[in-house]
């Protein structure tokens, strides 16, 4: 696949482990890191949205970098079944210390490109796992009719938005996680990473033929994955 064709590319520059020293004293290992995300626009999508996208994209990466380091260092460990919610629940709680924001023009469109610069530790993982408790208590306790009908709340968050879904995932909610994600694409029309997720539910629920073409439609937006992922199940 041609770089040029992806609306979504990630660029990450990696500074190795570092000692910070949180205000209680205790010592903390980080991540430091540097990542650029970078949203390609189409027709319909507003610029609040494509800012918001590249955001995450930026963050996710952050997050998946530290992830890997923190990990060879036995000081995380995320269940396999929880990595892709947890995941995006931590990039909707970081906070990066510098946010860099540049616009191009490309191929007759407009790009979004969001820098950022953010320390990953061990402790916004341990955050992002207490929220995603929490969430899975309300979950739990929603009643069928909202369960059937979910509420995306009105304020769009990309890392929120997508841990929900992956969240019902886990919990084997796949024809509740497929009304949302159906919801959820009136919000984001041409993110790859949902089209990605309703992939994985598809295959979940044993429907390989909408998980293909799920992937496909993943793949046309640019999700390097899906592309991966479709290429490989073609050599079948």
């Amino acid at each position: 696949m041609n770089p040029m064709d992806l609306k979504v590319l990630l660029i990450s520059g990696l500074c190795f482990l570092s000692l910070a020293t949180p205000a209680s004293g205790s010592s903390e290992d980080l991540v430091e890191l540097e990542t650029t995300g970078i949203y390609r626009m189409q027709s319909g999508d507003s610029e609040e949205t494509a800012r918001k996208l590249a955001l995450f994209q930026a963050k996710i990466m952050a997050v998946e970098t530290a992830a890997k380091y923190l990990s060879v260092k036995d000081l995380l460990y995320i269940r396999p079944p929880e990595k892709d919610e947890i995941y995006c629940l931590a990039a909707a709680l970081l906070r990066p210390g510098t946010v860099q924001e540049q616009w191009k023009a490309e191929g007759g469109t407009r790009e979004c490109l969001v820098h950022i610069r953010v320390g990953v530790g061990v402790a916004d993982f341990v955050k992002a796992e207490k929220q995603d408790r929490i969430l899975e208590k309300r979950d739990s306790r929603e009643p069928f009719s909202e369960k059937m009908e979910p509420v995306i709340p009105t304020t769009a968050d990309p890392g929120l938005d997508l841990s929900e879904a992956y969240r019902l995932l886990r919990m084997k909610e796949f024809r509740r996680a497929i009304i949302y994600l159906d919801t959820l694409e009136h919000r984001y029309p041409h993110w790859g990473s949902l089209y990605m997720a309703k992939a994985k539910v598809y295959y979940a629920d044993d429907d390989p033929l909408r998980m293909k073409q799920a992937l496909e439609k993943a793949c046309h937006l640019g999700n390097p994955e899906a592309c991966q992922d479709l290429g490989r199940l073609r050599g079948q």
